[in-house]
């Protein structure tokens, strides 16, 4: 008697050799989409660092303070920033400060924008 068809044993092999050649795939497309969109997630951080810096430039000098990592809310609460701060003595003691703005995305990691903040 001459069988027609397939095995079950076939068909599970089958499947699993599509499941492993579908998780290539994937894999691939998750990363096109990622350099796809990696420009436009960098410069949506620059522009919020730039953001941050004039912020900081209209401050007066005793109110630049050092801030914790926080998230943006609304359309940018993918995007984090912190601020730190180190003191710099140019003429006297402690008259500027080194404001280093970092803003980072999870997909494509961190914008730093360093400035300097004087007491003039």
């Amino acid at each position: 008697m001459k069988n027609k068809g397939f095995t079950l044993i076939e068909i599970i092999i089958v499947m699993v050799v599509i499941a492993i050649s579908s998780l290539g795939l994937v894999v691939a497309m998750q990363q096109t989409l990622i350099s796809i969109h990696k420009p436009r997630i960098t410069q949506t951080a620059a522009f919020l660092a730039e953001r941050e810096a004039e912020r900081i430039l209209n401050t007066g000098f005793a109110g630049v303070v050092a801030e914790a990592s926080a998230a943006y809310t609304g359309s940018f609460s993918q995007y984090t920033h912190q601020v730190a701060i180190t003191n710099q003595t140019i003429y006297t003691a402690n008259d500027a400060k080194v404001v280093d703005i970092i803003v980072a995305h999870s997909a494509v990691g961190s914008v730093r924008l360093p400035l300097l903040k004087t007491n003039y």
